[in-house]
């Protein structure tokens, strides 16, 4: 009965031509990532030991690893976005054409899919130099760097539209759809690692998975927790019984930029540390700095990052947040703030709130990406660590919490499509 109810809510919601798509989608993404690059020995290809190569690894489910046709996967879009927030920040010109509605934002996008073309060719021929061994080569190695870098920037150009259509499908944000999916690919491995390989005491595992799902608790808290500012709406026949009825809330989310900092650091990160390899050849301090940043565990690792995060989380509220707009919408719409103005006292008032709050949230986010590496001081195995906390954890909530809500959404549309259907049968005119 329940099964048979199931499958028409699927038919008429619509939900299951999603879902086929969806998962259609999902099969591409992970079949190229296990697809190698032509011209290479595959029995050759030894794993990276670099901290930094083994997480970014992690986010495309191997196919970094594996020297795949996907291997960039969508890293180079995420670089490309930072960029053109960047510019939006820097040039007013960027940034009155992301506000230009709908226009705008296909204009940024299509100079966003630009730039990560071309970052995806200077990404795969630095990838390919200083991580491809000669000994890995079946080919003549010129051969081999032009066929791999036009299809490594393809790879990374399907993953982008990958990402879009599933975007399209309503399933959550398509890019980090994609990370998730490679994350959670990689978490039953990790799992049989440090219990059966490992070897580690029942009790030591199962306090080990308390902590982890503590870390989720925790990532679901600062993801859902918000700071609601009181707001009123008064027309001029409402008595004064009515006004309490009226209040209504603001929501700041405590986390206003969301996972975006911790993304753009870890990227940030990642582009550093290949800058200073680089580097490393000529010049002592930069060897030091890239073996400091290669090592995730680092105090200096952990306190680089914490900054960029708490730049990158004023930087994005500061791009994506208008509090001069905000107000002048309540304005427009009839409502105001108790005991403040309308207008530039609102647009202060709001500025403010979202500055009290934004140094915390970044606090807390900063606590979520090193909880890896206190995970790892602790004796938990590297691989299993990365699903404490960081990059890894918070998609996994968002992605999460974003995908219960499109369905309980789907619920809704559909108890109210039935509702109507029913007074549609029953005529109660007569």
């Amino acid at each position: 009965m329940y099964l048979s109810q199931l499958s028409v809510f699927l038919k008429k919601s619509g939900l299951l031509s999603d879902l086929i798509k969806f998962f259609f989608l999902i099969c591409i993404f992970r079949f190229g990532g296990l697809i190698v690059l032509p011209g290479i020995d595959v029995n050759s290809v030894t794993k990276s030991e670099n901290g930094l190569l083994k997480m970014l690894d992690l986010f495309l489910g191997g196919a970094f690893g594996n020297i795949s046709i996907f291997g960039l996967g969508i890293m180079p879009y995420i670089n490309a976005s930072i960029i053109v927030h960047l510019l939006s920040l820097v040039y007013p010109s960027f940034q009155r054409i992301s506000m230009d509605g709908q226009y705008g934002r296909s204009k940024m996008s299509r100079i966003t899919k630009g730039l990560t073309l071309l970052i995806s060719v200077f990404q795969s021929i630095v990838f390919l130099n200083y991580l491809v061994q000669d000994t890995w080569l079946i080919v003549d190695r010129k051969i081999f760097l032009f066929i791999a870098v036009f299809v490594l920037s393809a790879g990374s150009m399907v993953c982008v539209w990958i990402g879009e259509k599933i975007t399209d499908c309503g399933f959550g944000q398509g890019i980090s759809t994609l990370i998730l999916i490679g994350i959670l690919s990689t978490l039953p491995s990790s799992i049989y690692e440090e219990f059966v390989i490992k070897g580690d005491n029942v009790f030591v595992f199962v306090g080990e998975i308390f902590f982890f799902i503590s870390a989720i608790f925790f990532a679901i808290t600062i993801n859902l927790a918000v700071r609601k500012i009181k707001l009123l709406r008064v027309k001029e026949t409402m008595s004064f019984e009515d006004l309490g009825r009226k209040i209504q809330y603001l929501p700041q989310k405590f986390i206003g930029a969301g996972i975006m900092p911790v993304i753009f650091a870890q990227v940030f990160m990642f582009m550093i540390s290949f800058v200073f390899k680089i580097l490393s050849d000529k010049n002592g301090f930069c060897l030091y700095v890239y073996e400091s940043l290669a090592n995730v565990t680092s105090l200096f690792y952990c306190a680089v990052y914490a900054l960029v995060i708490v730049l990158f989380s004023y930087m994005y509220l500061a791009i994506n947040i208008n509090p001069m707009k905000i107000a002048d919408d309540l304005k427009r719409g009839g409502e105001f703030i108790p005991g403040v103005a309308p207008g530039k006292p609102t647009a202060d008032y709001i500025d403010r709130i979202m500055n009290l709050i934004a140094f915390p949230g970044s606090v807390s986010l900063i606590i979520v990406a090193i909880l890896p590496t206190i995970a790892t001081s602790l004796g938990v195995g590297q691989s299993f660590s990365h699903f404490f906390g960081g990059t890894s954890l918070l998609i996994l909530v968002s992605s999460g919490v974003e995908n219960v809500k499109y369905i309980e959404s789907f619920l809704l549309l559909y108890r109210y499509e039935r509702i109507d259907e029913f007074s549609v049968g029953n005529d109660y005119s007569n």
